[in-house]
C-alpha cells in the first residue's frame, strides 16, 4: 500500500513538472552553449573571445554547466535541453519530496508541501544552472543538519563534494553556500554562551494589558 501510495504521489509530481515547464529558453542560454563550445575548442584560457579588443581577459563563472550544455545541443539539439530542464527540476523537486519525508514521514504532507514548493520555484526553470544549483543549497542545509544530528564524517564528505560542484557550476554564487553555515554558527555560539556563563532565559511569552 505504501509503495504505491509513493509511486502515485511521484507520478504526479513527474506530471506537475513537465506541465509547469516552459519550451522557452533565456537569452543567457545561447551564449552558455557557444561559450561550452568554446571551453571544448580552447579549454580554460580565461580569455573573452568575443569581445571587440582582443586579449582581454575573462573568468568563466559556470563553465562546467556551459560544456554540459553544450554537449547536449551538440547532440539532442534544443530539445535535448529542454528535456534536461525537466529532468532537473523532476531530480528537485523528488529530492525535496524525499527530505519533507524524512522529516515527516506524512506520504500527503510532503505531497502538499512539494505541491506548493513547484510553484514557487517555477520562476527558475530554464535551461541555465539556477535550478541545479539552488537544489545543492538545499542539500547542504540537509547535510549540515544531519552532520550535527548524527556527528559522521561522510556529510563533511558529501559538504566539500556539494561545494565544489556549486563552485564549477555556479561560481558568482559560491559564497554564499559559506553564508548558510552562519545560523548554524550563530545557534552554536548562544548555546556556548549560555552553557558557560549559565545565563537563564525563559520561552514564555508574556503579554501586558495597556
Amino acid at each position: 500500500m505504501k509503495k504505491r501510495l509513493l509511486f502515485f504521489y511521484l507520478l504526479l509530481i513527474i506530471i506537475f513538472c513537465v506541465g509547469l515547464t516552459t519550451k522557452s529558453l533565456q537569452n543567457d542560454v545561447f551564449y552558455m552553449i557557444k561559450l561550452g563550445k568554446d571551453i571544448l575548442k580552447y579549454g580554460i584560457d580565461m580569455k573573452d573571445h568575443y569581445s571587440w579588443i582582443s586579449g582581454l581577459s575573462y573568468t568563466y563563472p559556470h563553465w562546467l554547466y556551459d560544456l554540459y550544455l553544450f554537449l547536449i545541443y551538440n547532440y539532442f539539439g534544443f530539445l535535448g535541453i529542454y528535456i534536461n530542464t525537466i529532468s532537473i527540476y523532476i531530480m528537485f523537486s523528488i529530492v525535496f519530496f524525499f527530505l519533507l519525508l524524512k522529516k515527516t514521514n506524512s506520504y500527503f504532507y510532503s505531497f502538499f508541501i512539494t505541491f506548493i514548493f513547484l510553484f514557487s520555484i517555477v520562476v527558475f526553470v530554464s535551461g541555465r544552472s539556477m535550478l541545479l544549483t539552488t537544489m545543492l543549497f538545499f542539500l547542504e542545509v540537509y547535510y549540515i543538519n544531519k552532520l550535527i544530528e548524527l556527528g559522521k564524517n561522510k556529510y563533511i564528505f558529501l559538504l566539500i563534494i556539494n561545494s565544489l560542484l556549486i563552485a564549477n557550476i555556479h561560481a558568482t554564487v559560491w559564497l554564499f553556500y559559506f553564508i548558510l553555515f552562519l545560523p548554524f554558527i550563530g545557534e552554536k555560539v548562544c548555546y556556548y554562551l549560555v552553557k558557560k556563563y549559565k545565563i537563564k532565559y525563559s520561552d514564555k511569552l508574556i503579554i501586558n494589558d495597556v
